[in-house]
């Protein structure tokens, strides 16, 4: 008889051993924004894109297992100053995401 090791007595011959599953990872608690830079002039040509610039706060939505949480670019939470935005994030069809963004009021 021969002497069979641990993992082929576990795994019939020509077996491929099962893959462990894990749940989706949970998204960074915070992540350091790039800022912008100031510049004389702004850039030109067909390879850049310009919008308005509203002003407003840099924000950042994480989203982890389905709560939203709303951090400031410095990463102070700011979820209950926003409950109404927090809510409509948890809301999106993601369960964990990290999202960038501009906070602005337009009236």
């Amino acid at each position: 008889m021969a002497a069979m090791t641990k993992t082929a007595r576990a795994t019939p011959t020509g077996a491929i051993p099962a893959r462990r599953r894990f749940g989706p990872a949970s998204p960074p608690t915070w992540i350091k924004p790039q800022l912008a830079k100031l510049v004389e002039k702004a850039p030109d040509g067909p390879d850049w894109l310009h919008e308005i610039k509203f002003d407003g706060y840099r924000m950042h939505a994480r989203v982890d297992a389905g709560r939203a949480q709303i951090l400031t670019r410095r990463g102070n939470d700011w979820t209950e100053k926003y409950p109404a935005i927090a809510k409509s994030i948890a809301g999106l069809p993601a369960q964990n995401a990290y999202f960038d963004g501009e906070l602005c009021g337009v009236l």
